[in-house]
């Protein structure tokens, strides 16, 4: 046991090291880190089975290493952009001049301000296998009238675009890549934590909410992790790191990153990760394109 902390306490502070390098983070974001991220797994009690707990921390190193890494990518955010294109239709369709979404600000997509609403959705969340959407409403301007905007955005799998392939590597990469996946467990998205154990505060406090997929009684990734999922496990796949689910807006480097990269100026996004593929009991990179199409439901107001 004290081998497998000393091993990932080294892999925690060697990205950690490498993001503060690239000026990701700075030398109080990195102390918080190392000082949270190093501390012994068998002090956070969280209920869980202790191989469980492990492979809860393994996962959660992995994910902020992920966002870490990936800080530099370019972010465009798609829910507008669809909506917007949504809405011309319907400006086309209702013989308008000009209909123009409204600017929306994280209080106001969190519905602070009782004006817009918009969140992850799930009408069987005990099912796994029920897609969540996207819902919301936005306000815009009709040709000088301030209306409602009801919308839905849902993500699936393009079908033919799942494929995978072994890896290539050195022994001791593809050793040390054996064991990080493997780490995680089978199902990394499945784990989660009730909030009031140790465990559980210590995540809410590395995400700064209590809002997350990691905690019990949410739905654990988001809409466009869920529909990875989908179109991998199935094939046979697990062990796959998908980004959790997340009501509140992102406040630190570590909090969000681009899982999922746009493809050009489409509304169709590419994931691609390593997992195992369980009949041959290999690590495969494994890739598939997810498809996100939206519809405006209702516009409200005269």
């Amino acid at each position: 046991m004290d081998q497998d902390h000393s091993h990932l306490n080294e892999y925690t502070r060697g990205f950690l090291q490498k993001a503060l390098d690239k000026g990701v983070i700075d030398s109080r974001q990195f102390d918080f880190l190392l000082e949270s991220l190093t501390l012994q797994s068998d002090s956070l009690e969280s209920g869980l089975d202790p191989e469980v707990a492990g492979q809860f921390i393994q996962t959660t190193l992995q994910l902020i290493e992920v966002c870490l890494d990936d800080r530099e990518r370019p972010r465009s955010g798609f829910v507008n952009p669809i909506i917007q294109k949504e809405l011309d239709q319907w400006c086309k369709k209702e013989g308008g001049k000009k209909w123009r979404l409204t600017n929306v600000n994280d209080g106001g997509r969190s519905g602070k301000d009782r004006q817009f609403t918009f969140g992850q959705v799930k009408q069987n969340p005990d099912d796994p296998d029920d897609p969540s959407f996207f819902g919301g409403v936005w306000t815009a301007d009709c040709d000088g009238n301030i209306r409602r905007v009801a919308f839905a955005i849902v993500a699936n799998v393009i079908p033919g675009s799942e494929e995978w392939q072994p890896v290539n590597g050195t022994a001791e990469e593809l050793s040390n890549l054996e064991s990080q996946v493997r780490g995680r467990g089978p199902h990394p998205w499945k784990l989660q934590v009730e909030p009031e154990t140790p465990l559980g505060q210590w995540i809410a406090k590395l995400s700064g909410t209590t809002n997350i997929g990691q905690h019990c009684g949410h739905i654990p990734l988001g809409v466009l992790g869920e529909a990875v999922r989908r179109a991998l496990e199935p094939r046979g796949l697990s062990h796959l790191l998908l980004g959790p689910s997340r009501r509140d807006p992102p406040t630190e480097p570590w909090h969000t990153g681009s899982f999922l990269q746009r493809i050009g100026d489409s509304f169709d996004f590419s994931w691609q990760g390593h997992a195992v593929e369980n009949r041959s009991n290999s690590i495969v990179e494994a890739r598939c394109v997810i498809g996100v199409r939206g519809k405006i439901l209702q516009i409200i107001g005269s």
